[in-house]
Order: C-alpha cells, then sequence, then structure tokens
C-alpha cells in the first residue's frame, strides 16, 4: 500500500469508529499535506478501510495543498473502500488546491468496492482541483460500484480540471 496520509487522521483501519466534529471552525489551515511518492491523500482522512464508520461533521479545509503524485485525493477524504461507511455533513473547502492523477475530488477521491454514506451540505469555493489524468470531480472523482448520495453539494467559483471524465460533481459514476 501506498503511504497515506491524513491532516488528521491517515489511515481508519478494519472496524474502526470516528467521530470528527469542527463545530464549523476550520481544522486544516494554512498546511500542506502532499505526498511526493505515492498517493492515498485527503485533507482530514487519507484512507477509510474495510468496514470502517466515519463521521465528517462541520469541518473546513482553508488556504491548503493536498496533493499526491498518484490516484486517491480529495479535500475531506482521499478513498474510502470495501464496505467503509462514510458521511461528509457541512463540509467547507475554500482557497485550496487538490491535485494528483487519478481520481480526485474537491470533498472525496474515489469510493469504491461496496463502500456507503453521503456527502451533505458540502461546498467547495474558490478552489483548484487537478488531475493529471481521468476521473476528476468537483466534489468527488470516482464513485465505483458503491451506494452513495450527493445531496446539497455545490461548487463556487472553481477550476476542474484533468484529461478525462471531468465534471463539476462527479467525475465518473460506475454502477
Amino acid at each position: 500500500m501506498d503511504i497515506v496520509l491524513g491532516g488528521l487522521v491517515g489511515l481508519v483501519n478494519v472496524n474502526s469508529n470516528v467521530n470528527i466534529y469542527g463545530n464549523g471552525n476550520t481544522l486544516i489551515e494554512s498546511c500542506q499535506i502532499i505526498d511526493s511518492d505515492g498517493g492515498i491523500v485527503g485533507g482530514i482522512v487519507g484512507y477509510a478501510n474495510s468496514y470502517s464508520i466515519i463521521k465528517v461533521d462541520k469541518v473546513k479545509v482553508h488556504n491548503s495543498v493536498i496533493s499526491a503524485t498518484e490516484d486517491y485525493v480529495g479535500g475531506i477524504i482521499g478513498l474510502g473502500y470495501s464496505n467503509a461507511d462514510v458521511n461528509i455533513t457541512s463540509c467547507y473547502i475554500d482557497d485550496s488546491v487538490i491535485s494528483g492523477a487519478i481520481s480526485i475530488g474537491g470533498i472525496a477521491g474515489e469510493f469504491d468496492d461496496g463502500a456507503s454514506g453521503n456527502f451533505d451540505d458540502c461546498v467547495v469555493y474558490y478552489s483548484t482541483i487537478v488531475g493529471s489524468n481521468t476521473n476528476v470531480g468537483g466534489i468527488i472523482g470516482k464513485i465505483n460500484y458503491v451506494t452513495y448520495d450527493i445531496t446539497n453539494a455545490s461548487v463556487i467559483k472553481s477550476c476542474i480540471k484533468g484529461s478525462g471524465y471531468v465534471s463539476g460533481i462527479a467525475g465518473i459514476i460506475l454502477v
């Protein structure tokens, strides 16, 4: 596995339960969270492993760089995998750069292999989300065979770039 980086938590291991409540305050500000030799990077959580339960509520990432040379980079979480249950509500990314190769998103890089949960009331504002390859989204880069709801999500005054499957909300959704 690649190195896993997160602003607060790098790896949430199998069957773990994590609650992160920010009370609307900035949790990550003027930080650089950069993996210069791989991927899986999140502004708050890097990787949600099998059957983990994660709740992220009322957090803000401001004026930060969240980056990897490879895949799975998100403003809040890099990768939710294998039946992980990840719920992200009332989160705000602003004036930040989120970059990598594949599966790059303003809130999440990728959810895969039976992961579930939702994004509710999330805003990406005045940020740059860029992938050097495919699956780049203002909210999520790739949703791959999962059950996921996106409600009240906004991408405002942001730049989203990639070489394929690029969108304001989800780069690619596979079902």
